[in-house]
């Protein structure tokens, strides 16, 4: 196709010669149209509509969700508690590990919600990394300082997660680890993203996923701030030591139910999309 005095589709106003000509030349191909163009046709394609369409089949779920990462975020980010009880001096890198892991999980419900499967469970792996590292730190100085210098390993990290996190926050890791966090032969990870939104499987895994996630930021967060709480749910202060006595715990385990029911993986119902193959949960051996 001749773009020869044509206007740019890239819609800078310049003629083709005058803008991205260069750049395409230097790539020996001739461009298409910017809405018949690889990205630009699958975001039309899929973008907003997946996402609206994942929110309306969801909005319950993503609500509890929502409302109960609110919460966690006006005690424990809204309410006075310091913003590291590590020391004065590491209060940005602190307050930064928390922000990050918010971050990280928008990013992972983002994700879901457009089709993403595969990143959307590596980011949670990387989630839990992070709400890993905030125990660590706030339980060593020294650990703080390893972090800022870049030489806290994971390795390290978990070893000591493992002494005192409930065994169900490892397993977790180790679930995402196996199922998300490789290419090759384990699965197939560098697919094309496609709408996960009527897959009854992605949609019941991703948001028990989320769910869980929270949880676990919860949790994490408590055990933190543990001198800060008159009345904690998740750990005893002597030890401390966790308990399973939280009715978020009953929350979790019904919101659990609820998502299965409801996108049940074994039931094909009219309005769902099925894969030939499910992905089936794998754990990595300890």
């Amino acid at each position: 196709m001749s773009f020869e005095g044509n206007l740019c589709y890239c819609g800078s106003g310049k003629t083709y010669e005058e803008c991205c000509n260069k750049y395409f030349s230097l790539l020996h191909i001739s461009p298409r149209k910017i809405e018949e163009s690889y990205l630009f046709e699958w975001f039309s394609k899929y973008s907003e509509p997946v996402k609206t369409t994942f929110i309306k089949k969801t909005k319950k779920y993503l609500y509890q969700i929502s409302e109960y990462l609110d919460a966690i975020i006006g005690v424990y980010y809204e309410q006075g508690y310091p913003k590291s009880i590590v020391s004065d001096v590491y209060d940005e890198g602190f307050t930064g590990l928390k922000n990050s892991a918010i971050n990280v999980l928008l990013g992972s419900t983002h994700c879901l919600a457009y089709g993403l499967f595969i990143p959307h469970g590596v980011l949670l792996r990387s989630f839990l990394e992070i709400c890993f590292t905030i125990h660590i730190v706030t339980e060593d100085i020294k650990k703080m300082e390893q972090f800022e210098k870049g030489e806290l390993s994971t390795k390290k990290v978990l070893h000591k997660i493992k002494k005192i996190m409930p065994e169900f926050i490892t397993d977790f890791y180790y679930y995402l680890t196996a199922n998300f966090a490789h290419c090759g032969p384990f699965h197939q990870a560098l697919l094309m993203p496609r709408a996960c939104y009527p897959e009854n499987y992605t949609i019941m895994v991703g948001l028990n996923n989320l769910a869980l996630s929270t949880l676990i930021y919860h949790i994490t967060l408590e055990l933190a701030y543990l001198n800060d709480i008159s009345s904690p749910q998740f750990w005893i202060k002597e030890g401390p030591t966790y308990t399973e006595t939280s009715s978020i715990l009953d929350w979790q385990y019904l919101f659990y139910e609820d998502v299965v029911a409801d996108f049940p993986p074994d039931e094909k119902k009219f309005y769902m999309k099925y894969s030939r193959k499910h992905v089936k949960p794998k754990m990595k051996k300890r």
